[in-house]
């Protein structure tokens, strides 16, 4: 658990809000100050806890700072990606991200609907809820996907209950008893940036979008 004044002190010596708060994420798997619980399930939700944080720090400025910086960037995003933000899910790219573990697939949820989304994709397979599903190659037909992001193999993953314990390993070619025919293979060159939920997390919108609309 972070007390406050530690929190205080990363404030205090790291001079960028992004680095602080990836620093208070790394070292501690749990953050409670004055009420303010870091359990975000939605990107908006990321920035208002790294909001309600900063403005706990004694940060408010840079973060708003940050933020307003984010907003701008994945707008411009948008706009160089040629697709309205409110276009319906039947004209975009049905993407779907996964971790690849022993025994199968994982396709994370939570915010990285919201990632896909930002990035002008749909994700088909959270479209009821945002829990992560445990998949066979074999399922994966239904949801008629045209594209899969690979995130890496899951050296660690505990589940659901705590993202934030999750280990991934980089994987740069398609294994071999891994098909997803007809959907084109992407691999992530940063899937740290899809499951940490810290402002870093937007560099997550970026990829998706190179990826898929090669941009």
């Amino acid at each position: 658990m972070m007390t406050l004044d530690r929190a205080k002190n990363i404030g205090r010596w790291h001079p960028d809000a992004l680095a602080w708060i990836e620093k208070a994420w790394i070292e501690d798997l749990e953050i409670s100050l004055d009420g303010l619980r870091w359990n975000p399930q939605t990107l908006k939700q990321i920035s208002t806890t790294a909001f309600g944080l900063s403005k706990t720090l004694g940060r408010i400025g840079e973060m708003m700072k940050l933020l307003a910086e984010i907003e701008v960037r994945l707008f411009q995003l948008r706009e160089k990606i040629g697709i309205d933000r409110k276009a319906p899910s039947n004209l975009l790219p049905r993407v779907a991200a996964f971790i690849v573990e022993k025994n199968g697939l994982i396709a994370p949820g939570k915010w990285i609907p919201d990632i896909l989304d930002r990035a002008a994709c749909f994700d088909p397979i959270h479209t009821i809820n945002r829990d992560s599903v445990s998949l066979q190659i074999s399922d994966l037909a239904a949801f008629q996907l045209d594209h899969v992001i690979l995130l890496g193999n899951a050296v660690n993953w505990p589940g659901e209950e705590d993202w934030r314990q999750v280990t991934l390993q980089k994987i740069d070619t398609i294994p071999q008893d891994l098909e997803f025919p007809p959907a084109a293979i992407h691999f992530s060159k940063a899937p740290a940036c899809w499951i940490r939920s810290s402002p870093s997390v937007f560099d997550a919108v970026q990829e998706a979008a190179e990826l898929i609309h090669s941009i």
